[in-house]
């Protein structure tokens, strides 16, 4: 009886971990993409901080900035949380493993549990980090946008028209910009090309 509850909870165990590897892969490719879209983006914005142009397309670019960090941040957060709880899953069929192996059960338990503090340390980590990094543009955008109140947004360009582009200059949508290398957008501004990719652009569909 004993290694036939052992076989069953060794297969599941192999079929567990060969399923979230495979997701674990995905989360992490699309974690990758959200939080190097969101250095790109921090990256083209915080140079035109220090002496932001009152304008109209510019203060668009910055509302636009603003809600797309905002939307790459809480995206990120769910990809980690979806780190965290397959590792957890495979933490529970480990601990299947060990105890159908004749273990003391207190003894799995006990090392499930580290297991598991590890992973909710490592998810705090993480969601810290991204956290604070957002806490910083956050500010600096708000308070170039208090300076900007009363700039009317009535005539502004589209998404990108204000200046903010991947190399961080200013100039409008026709400036000369680094290409977006694999990213679907061709030579454009860093928020035409965040209109693109919010829209399935880039190859890769985001759901909420």
């Amino acid at each position: 009886m004993i290694p036939r509850i052992l076989d069953a909870a060794k297969q599941k165990f192999s079929r567990t971990f060969q399923l979230m590897e495979t997701i674990e892969e995905g989360i992490e490719r699309g974690l990758t993409a959200e939080l190097n879209y969101t250095e790109e983006l921090t990256q083209a914005v915080t140079p035109l901080l220090a002496d932001p142009p009152r304008t109209a397309s510019f203060k668009v670019d910055l509302l636009y900035t603003l809600e797309l960090l905002s939307t790459l941040k809480e995206r990120s957060i769910k990809f980690m949380k979806a780190f965290h709880a397959s590792s957890l899953l495979v933490n529970e069929s480990t601990a299947e493993v060990g105890i159908a192996e004749g273990r003391e059960k207190g003894e799995v338990a006990k090392e499930r549990l580290s297991s598991d503090e590890q992973a909710e340390q490592e998810l705090r980590e993480r969601v810290n980090v991204v956290d604070d990094d957002w806490a910083a543009v956050e500010g600096g955008i708000r308070g170039v946008l208090e300076m900007l109140e009363d700039v009317s947004e009535e005539g502004a360009a589209g998404f990108g028209g204000g200046g903010v582009s991947l190399n961080g200059g200013r100039g409008g949508v026709n400036s000369e910009n680094p290409p977006n290398r694999g990213g679907g957008g061709g030579d454009l501004s860093a928020l035409e090309r965040a209109k693109l990719r919010n829209r399935g652009g880039s190859g890769i569909v985001y759901d909420d």
